[in-house]
């Protein structure tokens, strides 16, 4: 074969290679990294670098004709954009996810350059088999016959994407492929009666994933794809509206969004006296809308920075939001269009939509044109996918993970091969331009080796995570610790590191990393509450205050209440503390466990602070909505004890003490409660002794005991003894227990010194 034919031949084939490799690369995923998509970004640069590779050569001996210029401006301002976004790159993260964008619009100008319209049929098949394997996989999972284990995940219909809401958009435009293939069978295999059970089961699989974005995103489009009104010529006399006009769609979209973000604002949160459950989903979404906008006027023009969002979003988070179902770390505003303008800034988003409006343009131009009649729905379809993901882009995240983004990128391939010529090359001489070759090869050596470090990060974050759940705190700090070799400002990787070193004990390591984290991106994680309980735990009381106040003022939630109460509890002032437990279980968000699990410790903090104000019904009432698992801890059973004892049910006292010292017969609060019950009572005399016996050998070397407990301890030795007769024993118990009685406590010094004068009377009657 000459070189002209060789040549000929490996244009399409290349087109082919890359485009079927795009299709099923959806089946690449990771178990072992915290991106599951780590493999197929990989996989992505890869493509993209062989593709470079490929035409720095070709274009040195050939040059494409003009269809190959028609969205070249667009193209290349986004290249550059997307390039000076990287001096506001946050970490190794960022870097490597605009390497990948990067990447992927070098892919689209290779699929541009490469496809044939004689190679669409095959990827068009190619997008309905691995449509119709997803399904049939997206169906054995909904019957529990999923052959793989899924790390961590709440859902069952996930395919490979990890999340049935995207696997379901993934398969909703498969179903329109599939379902113009039906209708138009020019590009099929002769065995065309395999699309309708190939329809069937993709529609059946779409179904059980039980998305109603997808299904709207599925809808809109079929009614897309049966009407024409929308490719109408809309300015017909503008001949540079492909110029204009993606500012005009950009201030559509935006003004759309502003619109809700201003009702947003408007309305009046903190009067709500329960949550919008009916609604919750609707709200937390427009809450995060009004966030994004909130992002988005800070840098509207250069945006912040390539995957900033993980640094940057949760910050915006409007105090109510854990009442509205919004995560306390929440790094998406759900709208791909404020993302991307966050992010990256107008000039890319500007650039971006003038590829859409060129591939509109070019779609009206090319229906009416007199060859057109068979290949028209092609191109309509293919249109229609492109707004349906745009859609369905706009109030999910979709266009968040690799495999939804590549598969828009080869849409948009495709549509250009139907509305264009196919490329004409024309031969030239060998000339500089063999350059290219070498930023073609830097770009891949760089992208490799970035893919390659962040694989490492992600890698080390997920084994990190599993053994912290694991309870293997020593080995996840290790890998955390990795993770933050490649990237030392990673905030996954800072965060775990943290957490670890404070299950090992070391508060002060912890702390360390903590700071770090706070100082890098304000409360992220609400990082700001476990500063704070640190302090707190350490007996830094003014600090702990600081840090609490301030995580409240960031949250009004359960939790932030209950550590706010904590702090005053620490710092004696009891009346605050009460306040701040009865607000906490009063704005409970019962779909976070954290929260529920935060309201029944307050009851339990309330409960307690009702005794010691002589009000045991209303601690029983606290006690009554506990929930697991404080409803089966020892101090639940303990407070219900002490309730009792203070309504006069010795008995049913004695119940619950014997439950809270069999839960936790090493705590001394538990076992005197049991033994001075047991004195009273005269159930078992000399049990009650040897509890009070054992527990006061154990205690009176601990330096780390509670004052109370020693003194409770003590005085109720003396009591016993008191009972057994041995006055001599009781009396020096008793005046140790009187002697370490601060005088802040003087109605209890003062009872125990009756008592003492009672014994002392005893014995001089002796």
């Amino acid at each position: 074969m000459t070189f002209p034919g060789l040549f000929e031949a490996f244009i399409p084939n290349l087109g082919r290679i890359l485009s079927i490799a795009i299709v099923f690369s959806v089946w690449i995923f990771s178990f072992d990294h915290q991106n599951t998509f780590h493999y197929q970004q990989f996989f992505t640069i890869l493509l993209a670098s062989f593709s470079l590779t490929c035409f720095s050569l070709i274009f040195s001996f050939r040059n494409p004709l003009k269809p190959f210029f028609t969205i070249r401006f667009f193209v290349v301002l986004f290249i550059i954009s997307i390039s000076l976004c990287f001096r506001k790159c946050f970490s190794l993260e960022g870097i490597s996810s605009g390497f990948l964008i990067l990447s992927q619009i070098a892919l689209f100008m290779a699929l541009r350059l490469s496809l044939k319209k004689e190679s669409s049929g095959t990827i068009l098949n190619s997008i309905i088999l691995s449509g119709t394997m997803m399904s049939i996989y997206g169906i054995l999972q909904a019957l529990n016959l999923d052959m793989l284990t899924w790390p961590g995940s709440p859902f069952k219909t996930v395919g490979t994407f990890g999340n049935p809401n995207l696997l379901a958009v993934y398969i909703a435009c498969t179903i329109i492929v599939t379902f113009v293939s039906i209708q138009h069978p020019i590009y099929l295999i002769k065995a065309d009666y395999l699309l309708y059970p190939a329809i069937s089961i993709q529609i059946i699989s779409l179904l059980l994933c039980y998305s109603s974005g997808a299904v709207l995103t599925l809808t809109m489009g079929f009614f897309f794809f049966k009407k024409n009104f929308w490719e109408r010529e809309l300015f017909p006399h503008s001949k540079y509206k492909t110029w204009w006009f993606p500012l005009v769609l950009i201030a559509c979209i935006f003004s759309f969004y502003y619109s809700i973000s201003y009702c947003t604002s408007k309305y009046p949160w903190f009067s709500l006296s329960k949550t919008p459950a009916s609604y919750l989903s609707l709200v937390s979404r427009l809450v995060e809308w009004k966030m994004g906008i909130d992002w988005i006027s800070d840098s509207p023009l250069t945006g912040s920075g390539i995957d900033s969002a993980k640094y940057l979003f949760h910050t915006y988070r409007p105090p109510f939001g854990t009442i509205l179902r919004l995560s306390m770390y929440n790094d998406d505003p759900h709208a791909f269009f404020l993302k991307f303008l966050a992010e990256c800034g107008l000039i890319p988003l500007y650039a971006a939509f003038g590829i859409f409006c060129v591939a509109f343009a070019l779609h009206k131009k090319r229906r009416n044109h007199p060859a057109s009649d068979k290949i028209y729905p092609f191109h309509k379809m293919t249109l229609t996918l492109l707004i349906m993901i745009l859609f369905n882009g706009s109030f999910s995240n979709s266009f968040s993970v690799t495999p939804i983004v590549n598969f828009f990128i080869l849409i948009s391939a495709l549509h250009f091969c139907f509305v264009l010529r196919d490329v004409k090359w024309t031969i030239r001489k060998p000339s500089f331009r063999m350059v290219f070759i070498l930023p073609a090869c830097l770009f891949s050596i760089l992208g490799t080796l970035l893919s390659l470090e962040a694989g490492a990060v992600s890698k080390n974050l997920f084994s990190g995570q599993q053994n912290l759940e694991n309870n293997q705190a020593e080995t996840a700090s290790k890998c955390f610790s990795e993770a933050l070799k490649y990237d030392p400002m990673n905030p996954g990787a800072l965060w775990g590191i943290a957490r670890a070193y404070e299950k090992l004990g070391n508060s002060e390591k912890a702390l360390k990393y903590l700071y770090i984290l706070n100082n890098f991106s304000n409360n992220i994680f609400g990082c700001q509450h476990t500063i704070s309980e640190l302090l707190l735990k350490n007996g830094l009381i003014i600090e702990a205050h600081k840090w609490a106040v301030e995580f409240y003022r960031k949250n009004n939630s359960t939790v932030a209440y209950e550590l706010l109460g904590d702090v005053f509890l620490a710092e004696g002032r009891f009346e605050e503390a009460e306040k701040s437990f009865l607000s906490g279980v009063s704005v409970i968000a019962d779909w976070f466990p954290e929260e529920r699990q935060s309201a029944s410790r307050i009851r339990l903090r309330l409960a307690s602070i009702a005794i010691d104000s002589n009000n045991p019904q209303n601690a029983k009432d606290h006690l009554f909505w506990t929930e697991e698992p404080e409803k089966n801890s020892a101090e639940y059973f303990f407070l219900q004890g002490y309730a009792s004892y203070k309504m006069s049910l010795a008995t049913e006292a004695l119940e619950f003490f014997e439950q809270s010292y069999k839960s936790s017969p090493e705590n001394p609060r538990y076992a005197n409660s049991l033994a001075y019950t047991l004195l009273e009572t005269g159930k078992d005399f000399d049990r009650a002794g040897k509890i009070l016996k054992d527990c006061y050998q154990k205690i009176s070397n601990d330096k780390k005991i509670r004052l109370d407990d020693l003194i409770s301890i003590v005085h109720s030795l003396a009591t016993y003894y008191h009972k057994k007769n041995d006055l001599k024993q009781a009396r020096e118990l008793m005046l140790i227990a009187i002697r370490d009685c601060p005088e802040e406590w003087s109605e209890r010094k003062t009872k125990m010194g009756k008592e003492l004068q009672k014994i002392i009377n005893e014995m001089k009657k002796r």
